[in-house]
């Protein structure tokens, strides 16, 4: 008799991106995209879950914090650090 065991993986993400207004009346203006201004954070991640048998699973979740100007992660750097 052979097993088959059923796997399920999402890949998810936000992607969060504040827009910062600076106003100097007589000296100009500047409009710029702020990564780390937005309201929840630009983020990604995979979650899942994996039979194991018996009537056992493994569920996991891994998620990342991530600035979508520079493409550098969140968390200090740590991959998969939320």
């Amino acid at each position: 008799m052979t097993g088959h065991a059923q796997s399920r993986v999402t890949l998810y993400g936000i992607l969060d991106e504040g827009i910062v207004y600076q106003s100097n009346v007589g000296g100009g203006k500047k409009i710029s995209l702020d990564s780390l201004s937005g309201e929840q954070g630009s983020s990604w991640g995979l979650t899942g879950a994996e039979d194991l048998g018996g009537g056992s699973r493994a569920i996991f979740t891994l998620e990342s914090g991530l600035n979508i100007n520079t493409g550098a992660l969140g968390q200090g750097g740590t991959a998969f650090g939320r």
